[in-house]
């Protein structure tokens, strides 16, 4: 088809010829040729004006006929436009439904210009074959010739068609479509671009809008920097606000994280240690980009946290100014450089100094007589629950409470109270240490003495305390030395841990002929107190006025440029504490051959610097602590540098209290680096780690001892030992034991003792010789075995990393030092069988295993009466080693698809003993996996896996031991929360070693209780004490193990810490009382009531997991298993102190109960649900509900039934409900107003009698 012919426009097209063009037409044209006129002209010389006239000639036909042309081609054009008519059928797609107007627009436009004409074509190729009239013809396909035609008149390519009438008609119609009905395109282009714009417009007021709230936040945060204790250049540590931050997502409410997965706007930073600080730009920036996208809600809530820090802040450096200035008073009242003072004498001048204060002084300090939480030791059986009127809503002005608040004063505040001008002498803290327990502490400890030190003090403190040490008996030297080593806080070997003693080398470093005016005598003493007892009179009378020191006042307006919120008790007790890594070492210089095994445990020590608490003694930290809780937040700095001064003036110490501290000094010293040569000698002779060392290897070489002069006194020392051996023929000595043995060994050897002592360290030293390969071999196993300790010391009460580490360590010795064997491990423990036909027999429930193990033996039981060899090293508490398992016949295996013949190997059942040596598990080691022959366990490996299995008894008395901690806490906070509603949260943390040495320790969260329930946080988090800054009072608690209070982002908040027998914190409870500055009265007494519980339990419980007490059983719940023993374990010392309470009461007491005609309510509810425990056939008769059947039983024989009575035991048919309907529904309070002293005692009792039937009732 020819293509439509190319237009001609007039206006572009000139009719005069262009220069080409006549450049062509000169070229062409003769213009030399001339005729006979011409030629004459052109010889006359007119040549010029005949070539013009031909050429214009020229030019002109050129025009003529380019016009012409022209004309034709319009003629053309016009008649192409006037064409034939346009079809009338393409009217039918022109309509006014706008529904379908874009889709008949887009055939219009895309598809209908190339198909009509292509169909149009078919139709007449069609025809021309005869493929209309005939039916079928195979040489033409209407389908290929109509993709051929499409394919050939592609309009994407350029190639169209000539428009057919219809085709043209279709055109006129999509332009009417676009301009009179309805511009489709035009009209979603402008209805986008309308959205576009008014979306662009919401995102820039959006954007004002953020960019002015960011503007408002950037000035609440600048408002909020200049709120903080900065330093002279106007800087804040960094370290305080990444505190500020995380804490602010422990105390967020918990609906924003549900809301909010991720609260900040990035991850937190780790603290920074650097000491960097900011600026208030780089304040503001840093923050807000956490907080960027915060909703106005929890903004605010941030500010206000923000504000609670800052407030934080400028406490802590003040804070942090009083410390600085009760270190130094606590360094100029030692002054024999003990590291220690006497804690009464303190007490007694603090309650001098109060007594003595004005009323205003008064209100901003803390009676002494009055402490938040009496000591647990301090407090009377008698004073509990003591009823007194009172009235609760007018409890701070009330005189009548602060009688009863004396009243619960114990002995020793009541002295203080009065005027002493006679102190009593000086002793250290007088702690039931756990000196016999080879399982008190998970980590031994190194001697952190001068043993060159020890040396001078032997010349220089024997000279001078030769007077007082010659007029003491040997019996009174042996109990001194007892008493002494009473005070050592041992390790699990028994090793005093030198981190208790930290004025030791101080100590043994002090000159004893100092040039000091000390007081000789007493009564020179005795004159000097009264002295200052006057002018302490005098100057306290005159507080307000006191001018401020100029120390002080240096210390108290400028902050340290050091963290002040660093600068805690840690870091006091720390830097008392301090040693040397040479001076470390002198001990073992002595013995060269102990020198690694010394370094090793030194090495490995990683016992926090923690106080023991004592009612006789203070340290440093303890001693900041106890002024920081007597001065208080808000007293002046005058007042301050007043008692500071006062208490400078006051304390003194006689000559002979001075000598005689140095003297306990000097034995304490001599006895811990005794003791850390023992234990460095028992590891060297123990190379393989097993925990035991064989009697008669050690007496054999102690025979040879000067060629056997003293075997009379080996003999001795032995009938000694056998003397307290619980297992008769038994010849192995745990650690304990063997110092036991050198030390009567020792006893019975002639001359001075020291030397003698020197003189068999030395010969057992040397008896024992170790090849290089035995010692790197003694060495790895040793670091695996504390690896075992570490693990369960920092596993917050999880047993899970206990096993972990277990069979890592058995990987690891026998690829190391067991010719690579391939080895199945897995640990077993005993427990009641709960199948009805073995219903009481013990079993073994395997727990834990390696893991290709897994899915055969994980929590498998082993039955008696099933095949196998554990049983009998359960029985014999012995190890049972079957070198051949192929050959042996009992072996049972829990592979029952492995064939007979690859049942071969080695097996060893190693039995694991608690600190009672009572087996309570077993361990087992084979490898029957090995494919190799030679398979079979060598001694040195038997006695690794002995030390394994020792190692894990005692990790896992440890995990147990703070697992029923923990459930007795439980059982207190549920008991605590009913009685005392006006405290809101109670927080368990437990303390544990730090990975990293530099941080000492850590706390784990363990529990948090309120009046709704209790969460077990699992896994418990961890608390670093450089993450939180605004928490240091947690980490004070366990520094000083003292009672903390302290007001925490707007609450109130008392701290007591858990004790160890030994005195030192384990743990503590954060009791938050909200926005109360203190309890109720009768609350607070609950509260210290169950202080003391809990702390009893806890020394009960700890007892027993050290061995050092057989477990006592009061009720007859208990027998059933340890955990309903554990689980009532606070009720029944609760159920205990009641008893005695009651017990004291006499027939006069009760007078008051049986003169009433008509008793209150509350009083014969309370008899109606004691008489129901004894008599529950009662409930709902005429007996239980008339008075004067009720108090004719309030008698003696109630008194008898109280004392004795089990509401635990099968033969008490007693019920809950009964009890409860007249118990549960006395408000405790109303009892407390009410004042009746029996009646307070039976409500208690009858309270505690019902949780234990609850208990009960759960079984």
């Amino acid at each position: 088809m020819a293509t439509e012919p190319e237009d001609v426009s007039y206006e572009t097209q000139s009719a005069y010829p262009s220069t080409s063009e006549i450049q062509h037409v000169i070229e062409k044209t003769d213009l030399f040729r001339m005729d006979s006129e011409d030629d004459s002209a052109w010889r006359d010389g007119q040549w010029k004006e005949v070539f013009n006239k031909r050429v214009h000639q020229r030019l002109l036909n050129l025009q003529e006929k380019k016009m012409k042309q022209i004309k034709k081609q319009r003629e053309a054009k016009e008649k192409e436009k006037r064409g034939p008519p346009v079809d009338s059928f393409s009217q039918e797609w022109f309509q006014d439904d706008k529904l379908t107007v874009e889709a008949r627009a887009y055939f219009l436009d895309k598809l209908l210009p190339t198909l009509v004409p292509g169909m149009e074509k078919l139709s007449m190729e069609a025809e021309r074959r005869k493929c209309v009239t005939e039916e079928k013809n195979h040489d033409f396909d209407p389908l290929h010739f109509l993709g051929e035609y499409l394919m050939r008149n592609n309009t994407q390519f350029g190639s169209c068609p000539k428009p057919t009438p219809y085709v043209k008609g279709l055109q006129k119609i999509l332009e009417k479509l676009k301009d009179e009905v309805f511009d489709i395109e035009d009209n979603r282009l402008a209805q986008l671009k309308t959205e576009a714009i008014e979306k662009r417009g919401e995102r820039e007021q959006l954007r004002q809008l953020k960019v002015q709230i960011d503007d408002k936040r950037k000035e609440a945060l600048m408002l909020q920097f200049s709120t903080w204790a900065l330093d002279d250049d106007k800087q804040l540590l960094l370290a305080l606000v990444q505190s500020a931050l995380r804490s602010f997502l422990e105390n967020v409410d918990e609906s924003f994280k549900c809301e909010h997965a991720k609260l900040y706007d990035r991850e937190l930073e780790n603290t920074d240690v650097t000491g960097r600080r900011l600026n208030e730009q780089e304040f503001v920036e840093y923050i807000f980009s956490y907080i960027r996208n915060f909703p106005s809600e929890l903004f605010q809530i941030f500010l206000l946290h923000l504000t609670h820090c800052s407030d934080a802040s400028h406490k802590a450096a003040k804070r942090n100014a009083q410390r600085h200035l009760f270190s130094d008073l606590f360094q100029k009242c030692d002054h024999g450089k003990t590291g220690f003072l006497d804690r009464q004498r303190i007490i007694s001048l603090l309650g001098r100094y109060y007594d003595s204060a004005s009323e205003n002084i008064k209100f901003t300090l803390q009676n002494p007589r009055q402490w938040p939480i009496s000591e647990v030791d301090d407090l009377k059986e008698s004073e509990f629950l003591e009823g007194c009127e009172y009235e609760e809503e007018d409890i701070e002005a009330s005189e009548e409470v602060n009688k009863v608040l004396r009243s619960l004063q114990s002995p020793q505040e009541v002295v203080m109270s009065s005027e002493i001008t006679a102190v009593a002498p000086f002793n250290f803290p007088k702690e039931d240490s756990v000196l016999n327990s080879d399982h008190s502490s998970m980590v031994q400890s190194p001697l952190e003495q001068d043993i060159d030190m020890l040396t001078r003090v032997k010349r220089t403190a024997s000279e001078e305390s030769k007077g007082i040490i010659n007029n003491i008996t040997i019996v009174e030297q042996v109990e001194k030395k007892q008493q002494i080593l009473q005070d050592v806080p041992l390790d699990e070997g028994g090793s005093p841990n030198p981190n208790e003693f930290q004025g030791l080398q101080e100590a043994c470093a002090v000159s004893v002929n100092k040039n000091e005016q000390d007081i000789s005598s007493k009564s020179q003493w005795k004159e000097h107190d009264a002295i200052t007892a006057r002018k302490a009179s005098t100057s306290t009378s005159t507080l307000e006025a006191a001018p401020l020191t100029h120390k002080y006042e240096g210390i108290w307006k400028k902050p340290e440029q050091e963290n002040h919120m660093t600068a805690d008790l840690e870091r006091l007790n720390s830097d008392f504490a301090l040693r040397s890594q040479k001076e470390q070492s002198i001990a073992a210089s002595r013995f060269t051959d102990l020198y690694s095994i010394i370094t090793d445990i030194q090495s490995r020590n990683t016992s926090p610097v923690t106080s023991v608490h004592s009612d006789h003694a203070l340290n440093l930290p303890q001693f900041v602590q106890l002024m920081e809780t007597f001065v208080g937040e808000d007293t002046p700095s005058t007042a301050v540098d007043s008692l500071i001064s006062f208490i400078e003036d006051s304390y003194m110490e006689s000559e002979e209290e001075r000598l005689a501290a140095l003297a306990k000094v000097r034995l304490r010293a001599l006895e811990i680096e005794h003791r850390m040569l023992l234990d460095a000698l028992f590891e060297k002779w123990d190379n393989e780690g097993s925990g035991f060392l064989d009697l008669n290897e050690v007496e054999d070489v102690l025979f040879k001892y000067k060629d056997g002069m003293e075997k009379a006194a080996m003999k001795k020392a032995r009938l000694i030992r056998s003397a307290y051996k619980r297992q008769k023929g038994d010849t192995r000595m745990s650690k304990k034991e063997f110092r036991a043995y050198v030390d009567a060994v020792i006893a019975e050897l002639p001359g001075e003792k020291e030397e003698v002592f020197m003189s068999v360290v030395a010969f057992l030293t040397s008896s024992v010789a170790r090849s290089l390969a035995e010692q790197a071999r003694g060495n790895a196993r040793r670091k695996w075995l504390y690896q075992i300790q570490q693990a369960a010391e920092t596993s917050g009460a999880n047993m899970e990393p206990v096993y972990k580490t277990i069979f890592q360590v058995l990987y690891k010795d026998a690829e190391s030092h067991g010719n690579n064997k391939k080895i199945s491990a897995y640990i077993a423990l005993l427990e009641r069988s709960k199948k009805q036909e073995d219903f009481g027999n013990t079993v073994l429930r395997y727990v834990a295993c390696t893991a290709d193990d897994a899915e055969m033996v994980l929590n498998k039981t082993l039955h008696r009466n099933m095949k196998g060899v554990s049983f009998k090293a359960v029985e014999e508490g012995k190890p049972v080693h079957v070198p051949r398992v192929q050959y042996h016949g009992s072996i049972h295996f829990w592979d029952t698809s492995c064939p007979e013949e690859e049942k071969k190997g080695s097996f060893l059942v190693i039995p694991l003993k608690n600190s009672q040596n009572r087996v309570f598990g077993i361990l087992g080691v084979d490898t029957v996996r090995d494919p190799r022959e030679r398979n079979i366990f060598v001694t040195h490996e038997i006695s690794f896996y002995q030390g394994v299995s020792k190692t894990f008894g005692i990790a896992y008395a440890h995990v147990q031991g703070r697992r029923n901690i923990l459930r007795v806490i439980n059982s207190a906070m549920t008991w605590i929360h009913y009685r005392a509603p006006s405290i809101k949260t109670i927080t368990t943390y437990m303390m544990e070693p730090a990975t990293d040495k530099a941080a000492k320790y850590v706390l784990r969260k363990m529990m948090t209780s309120n009046k709704e329930l209790t969460e077990m946080h699992s896994p418990p988090a961890i608390l670093r004490r450089n993450d939180n800054l605004f928490r240091d009072y947690l980490f004070k608690c366990v520094d000083s193990s003292e009672v903390i209070t302290a007001n925490v982002y707007g609450e109130r908040h008392i701290v007591i810490p858990l004790r160890t027998p030994a005195g030192q914190a384990l743990g503590m409870l954060d009791i938050n009382i909200g926005q109360h500055q203190e309890l109720p009265a009768h609350e607070h007494q609950d509260l210290q009531k169950m202080t003391q519980m809990i702390q009893a339990a806890c020394h009960e419980i700890l007892k027993e997991t050290s061995g050092k007490t057989e477990k006592t059983m009061v009720l007859e719940m208990e027998h059933t298993n340890e955990e309903k023993r554990v689980d009532i374990l606070f009720h029944r010392f609760m159920l205990q102190d009641l008893r005695e309470c009651v017990i004291k009461l006499d027939q006069k007491s009760f007078a008051e109960l049986r003169s009433y005609k008509e008793p209150p309510t509350m009083v014969h509810n309370i008899l109606k649900g004691v008489l129901l425990l004894f008599n529950p056939e009662w409930a709902e008769t005429e007996e239980i509900e008339s008075w004067s059947q009720c108090k004719l039983q309030v008698n003696t024989e109630l008194i008898r039934n109280v004392s004795c009575f089990d509401p635990t035991a099968r033969s008490s048919l007693c019920k809950v409900e009964p009890v409860a309907k007249y118990i549960k529904g006395i408000p405790r309070g109303a009892v407390w107003k009410h004042g009746s002293v029996p009646a307070e005692y039976l409500y208690n009792w009858a309270f505690t009698c019902l949780a234990l039937l609850e208990h009960k009732s759960k079984l």
